[in-house]
């Protein structure tokens, strides 16, 4: 099977300092260069939107914004359908605007169109666990907050992956830190992971750390006391992905917790922080003997699942492990009749965001915002 992760993980290599040798060497000071130039653009930017040259549009809704400063996942998706969850039990009619990236033909609702390929695997995940919330998938994100506003009637918006973007005007912006990679190297791509510059987190109206529970507390202090440092005025929220329901895709059934335990399990998925999927099987003391990575957002083949599902069997597998946001993809591709018919177990792992303390205060910000 084809892994263009190898070339993700040959650059992972070397701009963590792991490669050396001249050509690691080369490699970095021309990465370093890029980057110069990606961050006076970024500067550039920024001015001309603080200065007024170019001008931001303010819609009539309030506008929660969830984004976060390195490239990958972080966790953003979810604390987005949290934040839904709750304005919904508040009574509130929200939508959610995303960007859409990994479409094949952006769309406007996920879900409405009869066409799959206007969905991305974030939508049809979302879509599975907020049916009743408007997803608009646009990357003008005042055309996508003008559709849900007029035409779904949303009362407030929750923009998906949206700190950079700088013009739809926004009541607050939260910012996710992944505590595997918080910082992203310490540089801005390509010569690190960030989007912009560190400075920049001064935009923030509150910090949300993601993924606490995979790292130890020292390293959350470290975090916490350089985020004070950079925005002393953002309030500093902790989550963690609590693992809450094992389903058998061929019949969607749940198994109990505990069934990994000491199970031998072939896993892949296609999301950003993949790492964070394996040290969540290992937790459930799953024996997991392969992790096979694709790049995020990535629609499986029918030929790559069924390598997948023959890899398995090789491996001699009790059980084939992939993520919801990968579910939403494979019944896409796989038909029941096949999921039923594979000898190994196909078992999805689906995850829910958990504030680990002060969530009632992290409600009220949200309330507070689309008052």
């Amino acid at each position: 099977m084809d892994k263009p992760f190898s070339i993700k993980q040959y650059y992972l290599s070397v701009i963590n300092g792991q490669r050396k040798g001249a050509l690691s060497s080369s490699l970095k000071s021309a990465f370093f260069l890029i980057s110069l130039l990606y961050k006076s653009s970024l500067s550039a930017r920024l001015f001309c939107y603080n200065a007024g040259f170019i001008k931001k549009t303010k819609l009539p809704a309030p506008v929660i914004c969830v984004g976060n400063i390195t490239m990958g996942g972080s966790g953003k998706t979810p604390l987005v359908q949290y934040i839904a969850g709750h304005l919904k039990s508040r009574g509130k009619k929200a939508a959610i605007l995303s960007r859409g990236y990994g479409a094949k033909k952006p769309g406007f609702n996920a879900g409405e169109s009869k066409n799959s390929e206007k969905d991305n695997d974030e939508s049809l995940m979302l879509k599975e666990n907020l049916s009743d919330t408007p997803n608009i998938l646009n990357s003008d994100r005042v055309i996508g907050g003008k559709i849900a506003i007029n035409e779904h009637k949303a009362e407030c918006l929750i923009m998906d992956d949206g700190f950079q973007h700088m013009r739809l005007e926004r009541t607050l912006d939260i910012v996710v830190i992944n505590s595997l990679n918080p910082f992203g190297y310490g540089y801005v791509a390509p010569r690190g992971f960030l989007r912009e510059p560190l400075n920049n987190l001064q935009r923030a109206g509150a910090f949300v750390i993601a993924h606490c529970n995979l790292c130890d507390e020292s390293r959350l202090r470290t975090i916490r006391e350089r985020l004070a440092r950079l925005n002393g005025t953002a309030p500093i929220f902790e989550t963690e992905h609590a693992l809450v329901k094992l389903e058998d895709i061929s019949n969607s059934a749940a198994l109990p917790m505990d069934w990994l335990q000491n199970k031998k399990v072939y896993a892949f998925c296609a999301i950003g922080e993949p790492e964070s999927f394996g040290l969540g099987l290992k937790g459930l003391k799953a024996d997991l003997l392969e992790l096979e990575t694709f790049v995020d957002h990535h629609f499986f083949s029918r030929d790559e699942l069924l390598a997948v599902i023959k890899k398995a069997k090789e491996l001699g597998a009790d059980a084939i492990i992939a993520t919801q946001k990968d579910k939403v993809k494979i019944i896409q591709v796989l038909t029941p009749y096949e999921l039923k018919s594979c000898e190994t177990p196909f078992i999805i792992l689906k995850v829910a965001m958990k504030l680990v303390k002060d969530e009632e205060r992290f409600k009220e910000l949200i309330d507070n915002a689309t008052r």
